[in-house]
């Protein structure tokens, strides 16, 4: 059962599941991990609200930061700067010295939902620019799910 209240409203849903003891978890999708960020909701919860408007994402990660920049919003350019060892900070690591990749806000806003019920959650990035959003969400049973998100990114951007 997954209850969500947004705004006093209430949608419960229930989905079938399985216990992910009896199932081998391999991770193939991502290719050579590039970067793992593990960060508290609070760190980006209103820079996720900002992408409704935003014309284009851009990430931007070295080894002392992550820089998410929204840009084209109805204010402007929204940026988001974290350091490496910032207290919001679980975990950074980053192999590369620079990762600089572009994404299209509209299939990110399908994660941002997921932002405002997780605990915390991960950002990952490989060597293609494929990112993973990855949110820990706590269960009614105080057991937690993962919900991942994989987006492309933005190949055309000029």
């Amino acid at each position: 059962l997954l209850e969500i209240e947004e705004q006093s409203v209430v949608t419960e849903c229930r989905i079938k599941t399985i216990d992910s003891s009896d199932v081998p978890v391999e991770r193939y999708v991502l290719e050579d991990v590039d970067c793992k960020i593990i960060l508290s909701r609070e760190a980006l919860s209103d820079f996720f609200a900002d992408l409704s408007s935003a014309g284009s994402l851009e990430i931007s990660v070295s080894r002392e930061k992550l820089l998410m920049t929204c840009r084209d919003c109805h204010f402007g350019t929204v940026k988001q700067d974290i350091p490496a060892f910032s207290e919001i900070v679980e975990l950074f690591e980053c192999s590369n010295p620079q990762i600089k990749f572009f994404y299209k806000p509209s299939l990110i806003r399908h994660a941002t939902r997921a932002v405002h019920s997780c605990s915390k959650f991960s950002l990952r990035l490989d060597s293609r620019g494929l990112l993973c959003l990855e949110f820990m969400i706590p269960n009614y049973d105080k057991a937690f799910s993962l919900v991942e998100f994989y987006i492309a990114p933005q190949e055309d951007f000029d």
